[in-house]
């Protein structure tokens, strides 16, 4: 029994000194391969101080950084060395923000590997650095299914113009297989974006191309159930457009012109 009081004691005067309490989440526990990798950062102020992060001041030195490793031993270093993702942040005691990051952008992860990733708030004003959970996932390809070719809208008609390859392919995520579109030329990935779920021996999915800028994908979702969608380049950056669910009465739906 004077262990247990103890141990709690131990712990309760460890959590005591708590003064950052951070939380890292993600998306999905696996992703394509140039797929946007976005994370939740989930940061409250124990501190019992107000907490300004990332000014000038000696009292306002705060940052937000990412240890990352990758299960192959790579280093995996930060694209920025002095990116801080916590810049201009105020915090009131006992206050929560969270922050929505692109991961892509921060550090290099289009390599296929499995990835670690811990979250460190430091500030000048507290005694030590603080660390989130550890957070995995992996970095996967996939099978080409389909693909077909548009052309990028030119800013004048003397301009070379610039194809993008839309490429369908199929990628294994841990609950299952799906669809994802990949809209790329030789130099550049403009849009990765997941469709729907394969069903193995259902309806192939129909890609068409129209007036060349314009994609239409019709995907089956369920046995019955379809969805069609359009995806378009503007300010040299591929979006979906428009995406409808459909219910076949009978029949097969098809694209057609």
């Amino acid at each position: 029994m004077k262990r247990m009081i103890l141990l709690f004691a131990l712990l309760a005067s460890v959590c005591s000194w708590a003064q950052i309490s951070l939380k890292l989440e993600s998306n999905h526990p696996a992703y394509l391969r140039y797929e946007p990798i976005r994370l939740r950062v989930t940061i409250t102020n124990l501190s019992g101080n107000t907490l300004i992060f990332g000014g000038e001041k000696a009292h306002e030195k705060g940052s937000l950084i990412f240890h990352v490793s990758s299960i192959s031993g790579r280093h995996v270093k930060p694209l920025d060395l002095n990116a801080n993702p916590l810049s201009n942040l105020i915090m009131a005691p006992n206050e929560t923000k969270m922050l929505y990051l692109r991961f892509n952008n921060l550090f290099n992860l289009q390599r296929e590997d499995g990835y670690t990733v811990t979250a460190i708030v430091e500030h000048s004003r507290l005694p030590v650095r603080y660390k989130s959970n550890t957070l995995n996932f992996e970095i996967r390809d996939g099978i080409k299914e389909d693909e077909c070719t548009m052309g990028l809208p030119s800013s004048n008609a003397h301009d070379m113009i610039q194809m993008i390859n839309f490429v369908l392919l199929r990628f294994r995520d841990t609950e299952g297989s799906l669809y994802c579109l990949r809209a790329e030329d030789s130099k550049k990935v403009y849009g990765t974006f997941r469709v729907g779920p394969f069903i193995g021996g259902g309806q192939k999915p129909q890609m068409e191309v129209e007036n060349g800028h314009t994609l239409h994908l019709l995907l089956q979702v369920a046995p019955r159930l379809y969805c069609y969608s359009t995806y378009s380049a503007a300010n040299r950056e591929v979006k979906k457009r428009q995406e409808i669910y459909y219910v076949a009465n009978g029949g097969v739906p098809r694209l057609g012109r």
